[in-house]
């Protein structure tokens, strides 16, 4: 009781545009997570449609291009992904945490330190 939570990562270099900012984003998400998976499944927020769209789509292309299950799955890997699904990885990686800062800017007006005055009007203005 009372252990903190460990992150299962997986055996891959991934990277992605937000790497500098990891720490901030690993502590938002400890924090708003929750609320942001919550409101998702209420409908209080909507995945804008072209991330869904993008989505749909790095997983079609992934499918055709038999990148799941290269490896045995696990539950650190439930797709069985190998090297070659690094770059689609990170592509989606990219495409949930800037969803989920763009979630954190609209509802609770929350954006991250290194973001400069304009990128954060930006993210206002943000369906």
């Amino acid at each position: 009781p009372g252990a903190v939570p460990q992150f299962v990562t997986l055996d891959m270099d991934v990277r992605t545009m937000y790497d500098k900012d990891s720490k901030e984003i690993e502590n938002l998400m400890m924090r708003f997570f929750p609320d942001y998976m919550k409101d998702i499944s209420l409908g209080a927020y909507t995945l804008p449609e072209h991330t869904q769209f993008t989505l749909r789509n790095i997983l079609s292309l992934s499918a055709t291009k038999n990148y799941f299950y290269e490896t045995i799955p696990s539950m650190a890997n439930p797709l069985g992904m190998g090297v070659r699904s690094i770059p689609i990885a990170a592509r989606v990686q990219n495409l949930l945490i800037g969803d989920f800062l763009n979630y954190l800017a609209l509802r609770h007006q929350i954006f991250l330190s290194s973001l400069s005055d304009h990128e954060k009007k930006k993210h206002k203005n943000r369906p």
